[in-house]
């Protein structure tokens, strides 16, 4: 884990311009199917995290079984579903079936106990219409039968969703209501009795002791007490936390407006300081101040801020794929900025979010050059080759490699490489994965070319680029 305290800088005078990641690795954006195309996937890949039970990085192997019996634990899917999701696949937050969700976070017991709930409420709803069928009213029927198509209705929601808290509340609230009227409902021994239904028949209370009678008062209203606490401190601040960042991220990335924008989200974050994203919010603020500031120019202090929001935000959420990648970008633009001693605990932040999502090889390599650019800028050429190494053996799109490849070129010809950059970027040219990039390529060539005395073949090379640039190829 990051310490807040930063070491210090070696040049505190000024930053230098931070990479712009998104920039530089955003992957095209592509439809994909309707939502219900991709559940099956979804349930599939989810029922192999159940069998196969792999183990988070950072928690190692557990007795054999142990696992799969108690699961990973309560509100885990988002974590572990990575381990064993693919790009194609994508992430995501949960199944959309409550059941499976259940046997992933909670194990088998937790996946059994969820059926038991499932068929106790339908054994009882069953029971009540066949055991007092003679003597019950229509009406009272009818409410029964409703009661149990919407519980019904309830179970299958969930099988194809995972609601939200309300509607999470409004299933056990009808869990509830069945085994109540079953209390409530005078049983008799006597099948072919007809008396009707009548909650004020049967004696819920009489002859306890008044001690017992007020003891369950007490506990009553102290559970009412405390649910109403929680329901305040965990939803109706949140609510007040989620309108008061979003008042913040209206205000002006700007130097003028600064103070004013902080004020908002630090009130947020004190509404709700168990909430990772406000954190974040805060930083990525702070960010887009920095990149208002003249290239060269941008505070340290600023830096330094974006730091601690982003030492926050992983201590609230250490497993989150979004907290590691913000936390190591920092890490690395406080060592272009002078600061020392950062850029290790940055590449091992990057490490840690390949080990979360093993099989996302094209993510992998676009993190590998991510690494290699960080330390061109910090003038460790030889260092970022042995990352763009990793990113090329490593089985992905043509896309990234052509990233890769014209980095590498980059590289080879500040180590005057020569004949090696222009291999490199050759091998770009023949992928052709990307037109920006492909442009680019043609205009380094040349710039490699002319600095290795072949001043024919740059000029040729420069000519391509200037075609493409001016028939807005790239």
């Amino acid at each position: 884990s990051f310490a807040p305290d930063l070491p210090e800088p070696a040049n505190p005078e000024r930053a230098s311009q931070s990479f712009d990641e998104t920039e530089f690795l955003g992957l095209p954006v592509e439809p994909r199917d309707s939502f219900l195309s991709d559940r099956p996937e979804v349930w599939a890949a989810s029922a192999g995290l159940i069998v196969s039970r792999p183990s988070l990085p950072s928690q190692g192997e557990t007795m054999p079984g142990l696992r799969f019996m108690f699961g990973y634990g309560p509100e885990t899917f988002a974590y572990v579903f990575p381990l064993i999701a693919t790009e194609d696949l994508g992430l995501h937050d949960g199944p959309q079936n409550a059941f499976i969700q259940r046997m992933v976070e909670l194990g088998l017991l937790g996946g059994l106990a969820t059926l038991a709930l499932y068929a106790a409420a339908i054994v009882v709803a069953v029971w009540l219409v066949l055991r007092h069928r003679n003597g019950i009213t229509s009406d009272h029927r009818m409410v029964l039968v409703l009661l149990t198509a919407a519980l019904f209705g309830r179970m299958a929601q969930q099988m194809l969703g995972v609601g939200g808290v309300s509607d999470t509340m409004l299933f056990w609230v009808l869990l509830a209501l069945i085994p109540a009227a079953f209390r409530a409902w005078p049983i008799s021994s006597d099948l072919s009795d007809t008396q009707p239904f009548g909650l004020g028949d049967y004696p819920v209370s009489r002859g306890r002791p008044m001690v017992l009678q007020g003891a369950r008062v007490a506990l009553t209203l102290l559970l009412v007490a405390v649910m109403g606490w929680l329901i305040t401190d965990k939803g109706i601040n949140l609510v007040r936390a989620d309108t008061v960042a979003a008042r913040a991220q209206v205000v002006d990335a700007t130097d003028q407006s600064r103070d004013e924008a902080l004020a908002l989200f630090n009130e947020a974050i004190a509404l709700a300081p168990q909430v990772p994203n406000y954190y974040r919010m805060r930083g990525d603020y702070l960010v887009a101040v920095t990149e208002t500031a003249p290239r060269g120019l941008e505070s340290n202090a600023d830096l330094e801020e974006i730091y601690t929001d982003r030492v926050m935000a992983l201590r609230t959420d250490p497993l989150a794929g979004e907290s590691l990648l913000d936390m190591a970008n920092i890490a690395f633009d406080l060592t272009r900025a002078g600061y020392e001693g950062l850029d290790a605990k940055a590449e091992d932040q990057y490490r840690q979010l390949m080990a979360l999502s093993p099989n996302f090889s094209e993510s992998h390599s676009l993190l590998w050059v991510l690494l290699a650019v960080a330390y061109m800028d910090a003038g460790q050429l030889e260092r970022s080759l042995d990352f763009l190494n990793s990113a090329l053996a490593l089985n992905s799109s043509d896309f990234s490699h052509s990233k890769a490849l014209f980095v590498q070129g980059a590289a080879y010809s500040e180590l005057g490489q020569y004949d090696k950059s222009i291999e490199s970027l050759s091998r770009l040219l023949e992928i052709n994965a990307d037109p920006d990039v492909t442009m680019q390529a043609h205009r380094l060539l040349a710039n490699v070319y002319s600095d290795a005395g072949e001043p024919q073949l740059a000029s040729d090379q420069y000519e391509q680029y200037v075609v493409m640039r001016d028939s807005g190829q790239g």
